[in-house]
């Protein structure tokens, strides 16, 4: 049994070691093949690894080459425009070096002539007076068988008797040798044949024998057409120590080939600058923007009369500064009447016109001061507006400018301690906030001082909130339309439109008739007994702010505040002549007659408060009567005709730097004219 149990404790001993040996084959074998994986994995991975960062390092390489390719490109196409620059330049230069160099070459010959032909003139001069001096000596008793034409020069004998050949062979020897004795061998010089006659009439000169031979003919054919004297062509005159008029050499124009040369040493020059340019091009110098300092100029500054239908005469001074660019712009101006009681107007306006949108900010102030008999009373309007304008084109914008404003009112009558338990009859204060739309558009085209052709027009809307009194409230609106047509030349008919409305609580007031600044202005007075309520106007001495709003109207022909009321239109239209400079075909230097005009006009207008004058019954045609303590009120309608017209002429020029207008204008009121009035006013009208 024990045996047995060691048999079979032996076997599984066996197979245990025989299971562990092959578990630890079977491990080495997985062993061996991993590391044979990662042998053949190890590699690959390099390679794929080596790879992508060749082809990464290709990819950089050929971006950093297209983008240097593309630097090149740009830096070549600099260096080649500023290369066709230069280039340009040099040949430009070079042009006007050639033009200088052929102006110099020109001079030159023209020198070289005129010395040319100086020099001639001297030696025709020279030859005259020796062959004058030459003929003078041989009419003396010269040798006897001596020729002196071939004594002088060795030419032909020009007489008229012909001699025989040995005779002038004998003759020439013997003159030859007796000169040849006294002045010596070689080429006569300047002087030597002078000397050689004085010798000859000197006492001691030896005449030659006189030779007799048979009579020859002469082989020299004898000169046609001469003058009889001696042929000096071939001989030159030069001073000793004297100036070569021939070869003579000009010490102040520089040689040509100094200028020929000049050229090439200006091309190195502008290489070398073209190299130099070329690489400053290179480092690409870029210098920031500057920012830049406001400067401000006055451009314009004003002195004006003012001729204010409330206030009286006064002078307006205005002004106005901008800068530079325009960017800014800024207006003052002060109205003061001359009796300095009757009150002023002030006003401040900057502009800020750098972007799209036109920013603007404006203060004004007007003081009144009403005396009317017993009345005293002090009138003071502030008003501040900031506005934004939107330029919808050249020629139109559109204007959009909230407010604040307040009125102010003080009585100043002696008596006011009396009146203290009614405050608002001493004092009293309105504040009012609003706004403004306006609509704008100008295609005008100045042709002179207050001379223009084109279309204008604007229309605007305005309200008034009282806000510690809201009855004092009220609104505004305007349409302003002007037309000035070319009829030929600058001959212009110039028309304007003008249509107002006031409404709300409170209602301002249109006071129609007469012209802006009207030297000689007058209200109408009305009958006692009819009842025409006007702000100007005030028996009772009742708070009268609403005189600050009411707007005066032009209508030639009446007076001021002819009619009123809540509702305006007007019509306007004149026919200007500017008859100087129609007629001249220059420019005109006198200012009185470049700008004088001849007009023709008509005029016709209305203004009402309910009804309006093309109803049948209206505010202008029906009247209300009423008599002092008396009960009774009477109503009459009149049937007048609502429409105030009248037609004149008139000039206009400038006097004295003042634009000066005077019409004569005949009204025509319902349907019947009446007589002249004469209009002399200051500035211009439309």
């Amino acid at each position: 049994m024990q045996l047995a149990q060691a048999k079979q404790l032996n076997e599984r001993m066996n197979a245990a070691e025989a299971a562990g040996s092959q578990r630890r084959t079977s491990r080495a074998q997985e062993e061996e093949e991993v590391s044979e994986t990662e042998l053949i994995v190890l590699p690959e991975r390099a390679a794929v690894e080596s790879a992508t960062e060749t082809a990464v390092s290709e990819l950089v390489t050929e971006e950093s080459e297209e983008e240097q390719v593309e630097t090149e490109s740009v830096l070549e196409a600099e260096e080649e425009e500023q290369t066709e620059e230069l280039i340009t330049r040099i040949q430009e230069e070079l042009a006007v070096i050639a033009e200088q160099v052929e102006s110099i070459t020109v001079e030159e010959a023209s020198t070289e002539e005129t010395m040319e032909g100086e020099s001639q003139a001297l030696r025709r001069t020279e030859r005259e007076s020796i062959a004058s001096d030459t003929t003078r000596r041989a009419a003396t008793t010269p040798p006897a068988g001596v020729n002196l034409e071939e004594l002088l020069i060795g030419a032909p004998s020009r007489a008229g008797t012909p001699r025989a050949a040995a005779t002038q062979g004998a003759a020439q020897q013997g003159a030859a040798s007796q000169v040849g004795a006294q002045a010596g061998e070689g080429p006569a010089q300047q002087g030597g044949v002078l000397d050689q006659f004085r010798r000859m009439q000197s006492p001691s000169f030896e005449r030659l024998p006189e030779v007799t031979l048979g009579e020859a003919t002469d082989t020299v054919p004898p000169r046609t057409g001469g003058s009889g004297r001696i042929d000096t062509q071939g001989l030159r005159f030069e001073g000793r120590g004297g100036i070569d008029y021939e070869n003579y050499t000009f010490d102040t124009i520089p040689a040509l080939q100094d200028f020929q040369q000049e050229p090439r040493r200006n091309l190195a020059g502008r290489n070398a600058l073209l190299e130099n340019f070329r690489r400053q091009g290179l480092q690409r110098r870029i210098t920031g923007p500057r920012r830049i300092t406001p400067q401000f100029m006055t451009s314009s500054f004003r002195t004006n009369f003012v001729i204010d239908p409330l206030r009286g005469f006064g002078i307006a001074l205005n002004g106005e500064m901008n800068d530079l660019l325009d960017n800014h712009r800024v207006r003052g101006g002060i109205m003061a009447a001359l009796d300095f009681r009757s009150g002023s107007d002030v006003f401040f306006d900057y502009e800020y016109l750098k972007r799209r949108l036109d920013f603007r900010f404006r203060y004004d102030r007007s003081a009144l001061q009403v005396s009317e008999g017993e009345t005293f009373q002090r009138y003071v309007l502030n008003k501040a507006e900031l506005g934004v304008s939107y330029p919808l084109n050249v020629h139109s914008r559109l204007t959009l400018a909230p407010f604040y404003a307040n009125t102010q009112y003080f009585n100043l009558n002696p008596d006011s301690l009396l009146r203290a338990t009614d405050r608002d009859a001493n004092s009293l204060m309105v504040n009012y906030a609003g706004a403004r739309a306006e609509f704008v558009v100008d295609k005008t085209t100045q042709l002179g001082l207050y001379m223009q052709q084109g279309f204008k027009a604007k229309a605007g809307f305005a309200h008034f909130q009282g806000l510690n009194a809201a009855d004092r409230s009220f609104s505004n609106f305007y349409l302003d339309v002007r037309n000035y047509q070319k009829v030929v030349k600058n001959i212009t008919f110039a028309s304007r439109l003008f249509v107002g409305s006031f409404f709300g609580n409170n209602p301002q007031t249109y006071l129609v008739g007469g012209m802006d600044n009207w030297v000689f202005n007058r209200f109408s007075q009305p009958p006692a007994n009819r009842n025409e309520p006007s702000p100007v106007r005030n028996p009772t001495g009742v708070e009268n702010s609403n005189i600050l709003f009411a707007e005066f109207v032009d209508l030639r022909g009446y007076d001021l505040d002819e009619i009123r009321g809540n509702n305006v239109i007007t019509f306007t239209s004149e026919i200007r002549v500017p008859i100087f400079s129609f007629l001249s075909r220059g420019n005109l230097t006198s200012n009185f007659l470049r700008n004088f005009q001849m007009v023709g006009f008509y005029d016709i207008g209305s203004a009402w408060n309910e009804a309006a004058p093309w109803e049948r019954v209206n505010d202008q045609n029906t009247e209300v009567i009423r008599t002092p303590a008396s009960p009774f009120t009477i109503t009459l309608n009149n049937f007048n005709n609502p429409w105030l017209q009248s037609y004149g002429a008139g000039i206009r020029t400038v006097l004295l730097n003042y634009y000066v207008k005077m019409d004569v204008a005949r009204p025509i009121r319902n349907n019947q004219p009446e007589n002249l009035r004469l209009y002399v006013t200051l500035g211009y009208n439309f």
